[in-house]
């Protein structure tokens, strides 16, 4: 491997350049999935008839659900390897998003959402491990 495939870290060639940028995509996608979902909070609201502190609260429970696993995460990708609790995570994730799509009340919308934010949360501690 050349030094050029590598990003350096603390003196030393070790991560290979695509290992970080996949950890980089990993946390970007867990960030996306809020930061992309606040424009259509008013479209939420009104096409599940919520409140607007229901709405509000889509919001918290992702990221309450991508905070608590952490250590649950973490354990697995040391008990288990990377990639199995990474691949869960990202199952998890992605077959969450495609569920809120045909979410029909708020209920599902939450419970969804705390799902979501698991996943993505996964995803992101994991990629901090593979790149740390």
């Amino acid at each position: 491997m050349t030094k050029a495939a590598c990003v350096k870290r603390s003196g030393l060639w070790s991560i290979p350049a695509r290992t970080m940028t996949l950890a980089c995509l990993l946390v970007f996608m867990a960030q996306m999935a809020t930061t992309v979902y606040l424009p259509s909070l008013p479209t939420v609201m009104r096409e599940l008839a919520m409140s607007r502190r229901a709405t509000e609260l889509s919001i918290s429970i992702f990221v309450i659900g991508a905070a608590l696993p952490v250590l649950f995460w973490g354990a697995a990708a040391d008990r288990f390897g990377r990639r199995a609790p990474l691949t869960l995570s990202l199952f998890l994730f992605i077959g969450c998003s495609g569920l809120l799509a045909l979410c029909s009340n708020g209920t599902q919308l939450l419970a969804l959402r705390a799902l979501q934010g698991v996943g993505a949360g996964g995803a992101a501690i994991i990629a901090r491990i593979i790149a740390g």
